[in-house]
């Protein structure tokens, strides 16, 4: 005689017209808000100006020298070039870049052009927006979602 074998393991197909009545289902969970894929592009522009006030009060000269004050040579837009950091994020990017990625970035910026090692706690950013009200930027947030929350129609 075979031995019993427990219903729960059964894979036979009940016959036609015979159904096993199915139990309510509870709905499947709702998953958190997530901002949505961007379509486009996006160009950050970051000034470094207040870098350099700080910097020189610190009493490293080094974005100093850069500056047309101190070199006729220099027009204004290269000037405001050479203190803009700037990076294109590809709509992937936008979703995955944070704050402090883009800290690493201009950290890696300032040392390439002028020589200045800070350490990414010694600097934050700021946001600033069209009223003029301006905040700091917490590390763990996204490019995505600082402009999802900032700006809802920019996608």
């Amino acid at each position: 005689m075979p031995p019993e074998r427990s219903r729960s393991r059964d894979t036979r197909v009940p016959p036609r017209g015979l159904r096993t009545p199915r139990w309510p289902q509870q709905p499947p969970p709702r998953r958190p808000w997530q901002p949505s894929q961007p379509r486009r592009r996006v160009l950050l522009l970051v000034d470094l100006e207040p870098t350099r006030e700080l910097l020189t009060e610190l009493d490293n000269d080094a974005m100093e020298v850069t500056t047309r004050a101190f070199d006729q040579n220099i027009r204004l837009s290269e000037q405001q070039a050479l203190f803009t950091y700037s990076r294109l994020l590809t709509p992937r990017q936008v979703s995955l870049t944070t704050v402090e990625d883009l800290l690493h970035g201009i950290i890696n910026y300032m040392f390439s052009t002028w020589g200045v090692a800070l350490s990414i706690d010694s600097i934050d950013l700021r946001w600033t927006d069209s009223g003029g009200d301006v905040f700091a930027l917490r590390n763990p947030q996204t490019i995505g979602y600082l402009l999802g929350v900032h700006r809802p129609h920019w996608n």
